[in-house]
């Protein structure tokens, strides 16, 4: 199961759900004026989502991001921050970690 928490979730969820709602309900009444609208409300919700994620990826897109990878990337800035030295390594499937450098002796050679 895919689970992705982004600032548009509640945006999309209500998209998926509204927009194929007003599309039926334009398509089964005849009446002009509840077609239009449906489908406005359909269109509307539509272009609100389009401008929110364009906003979003200009002014903060790591609010696009996913909450787990916001965390992860809030942890490892942090342990910077601490002057912890070493590097991050993440190989496929493992979560990030941090690996120290070994210690340079003053003639150079590694320990």
């Amino acid at each position: 199961m895919i689970k992705v928490r982004t600032a548009l979730n509640q945006l999309l969820w209500l998209v998926g759900l509204v927009t194929p709602l007003a599309i039926l309900t334009a398509w089964l009444f005849p009446e002009p004026a509840i077609r239009i609208c449906a489908l406005g409300l359909a269109g509307t919700l539509v272009i609100a989502t389009v401008i929110v994620y364009l906003i979003l990826l200009f002014r903060d897109p790591n609010r696009l991001q996913s909450e787990e990878y916001r965390l992860r990337e809030l942890e490892i800035r942090t342990i910077y921050r601490k002057g912890e030295s070493g590097h991050i390594i993440e190989s496929s499937g493992d979560e990030p970690r941090i690996e120290q450098y070994p210690e340079v002796r003053h003639n150079g050679d590694r320990s």
